[in-house]
């Protein structure tokens, strides 16, 4: 029902502590894993205000490594639009089974647009994370809409970016 197929013989790590992630100070995780060459101006906005909505939330990206400018720029740019930088947390590349059991520390997954996760989102839903989508125009733009609807979650897929804004708010303001 979704033109990506997955390996189901992957395994995970054990889940690492929030505390060990760096990340025990938030009640809510935004997991924003996503490839930095995919984030624009649009995405960083709609993420800023879902993380100004939502005050004790962080947003977690990742980076090859601790120099890898997107720290630093994601930071700034994201300082600009209202958010601290403590509130943008960075976990460097790792092996496979110790990426995925990231996941387990998250509460959310947070896609980019014009250009969707794919083997992320894949990654985020085979490890039990939510995944917030918008739904795009073109194939690049509707893959995370069509694995959410192969799982059974047509609803976590926006459709505007408003939309998704609301839609990432309200989940993270409701724990259940």
């Amino acid at each position: 029902n979704c033109y990506q197929p997955n390996d189901r013989s992957r395994s995970a790590s054990a889940a690492p502590s929030r505390e060990s992630l760096g990340l025990a100070h938030a009640d809510v995780v935004f997991a924003g894993f996503n490839a930095s060459w995919k984030l624009n101006a649009e995405v960083l906005d709609a993420w800023a205000r879902i993380l100004v909505a939502t005050p004790r939330s962080v947003l977690w990206m990742l980076a090859r490594d601790d120099d890898d400018p997107v720290i630093g720029n994601a930071r700034r740019e994201l300082a600009r639009r209202g958010v601290a930088g403590e509130r943008v947390v960075f976990a460097t590349r790792r092996a496979e089974p110790d990426y995925l059991a990231m996941f387990g520390a998250a509460d959310i997954f947070l896609d980019s647009w014009p250009y969707n996760a794919h083997t992320t989102a894949s990654d985020a839903l085979w490890m039990g994370c939510p995944v917030v989508t918008r739904l795009g125009e073109t194939f690049a733009g509707r893959v995370g809409a069509s694995l959410l609807h192969a799982v059974g979650l047509p609803e976590l897929a926006a459709d505007g970016r408003g939309g998704y804004i609301a839609l990432a708010i309200a989940l993270a303001r409701d724990p259940d």
